[in-house]
């Protein structure tokens, strides 16, 4: 299949919100410079929902599937780097954290 074809099939290309949406990441992407902090990420609500429905289904799992040490450092991650549910962590805070 020609690759043109392929791109212009993609499932995202007619979808303007979400091209927009790579636009975003792709110019943090582009503008950042390593040894400068990470950008922050502003997410919007449909993400965070997003986020907070893995976040529920994965603590169920936690107990059974997780190592010990996740599930020692989990609330050291809670606390400095914002897990929760209602909160997409930063990765420069998660960067920080894990230094």
């Amino acid at each position: 299949m020609d690759i043109l074809k392929l791109f212009f099939n993609y499932q995202g290309f007619k979808d303007n919100v979400y091209r927009k949406r790579r636009k975003y990441f792709a110019d943090l992407a582009m503008n950042y410079k390593h040894g400068d902090p990470i950008p922050k990420v502003e997410f919007t609500e449909e993400e965070i929902k997003t986020w907070g429905t893995v976040f529920r289904e994965l603590n169920k799992l936690y107990p059974t599937h997780a190592c010990r040490e996740y599930l020692k450092n989990l609330p050291l991650l809670s606390k400095y780097c914002g897990y929760r549910e209602d909160n997409i962590p930063q990765l420069e805070d998660v960067s920080n954290f894990l230094k």
